[in-house]
């Protein structure tokens, strides 16, 4: 078996290692923290590249800053995208009127929208078994 010298194998590793992943976990820890823009800045190229855990994110960064129309947006383009948590908190926002203004419409809208996605995982997870 082939050896790697240390510069190659650190550079495999970092090549292996998904640090998207590495920068949602620390946006998240951000957020519980109230740390909102370290969130956003963190947050800003992981949602410029399409990734709906981002946008998500994004969303609870600018809600927890009381940008409530900005929160929405980030939410909504998540939960279009068939993310389950944004349109439950979308349908949350628009319940109450926090952020966003009330509309009942808007809330059962998105209520339906997180059943239709929990019913579509659950559905796609039937057909791996």
């Amino acid at each position: 078996m082939p050896r790697l010298s240390l510069p190659a194998l650190l550079l495999s590793t970092l090549l292996l290692t998904p640090a998207h992943a590495d920068k949602l976990d620390q946006a998240s820890a951000f957020i519980s923290k109230g740390d909102y823009d370290q969130a956003i800045a963190l947050l800003r190229p992981e949602a410029r590249s399409s990734n709906t855990e981002a946008w998500y994110l994004q969303g609870n960064a600018y809600a927890g800053k009381d940008k409530g129309k900005k929160a929405a947006r980030w939410l909504e383009k998540a939960a279009r995208a068939g993310h389950y948590d944004a349109a439950t908190q979308l349908g949350k926002m628009y319940a109450s009127g926090h952020g966003v203004a009330l509309d009942p419409n808007q809330a059962a809208y998105w209520f339906q929208q997180a059943t239709a996605i929990a019913e579509a995982e659950g559905e796609e997870e039937d057909d791996c078994e």
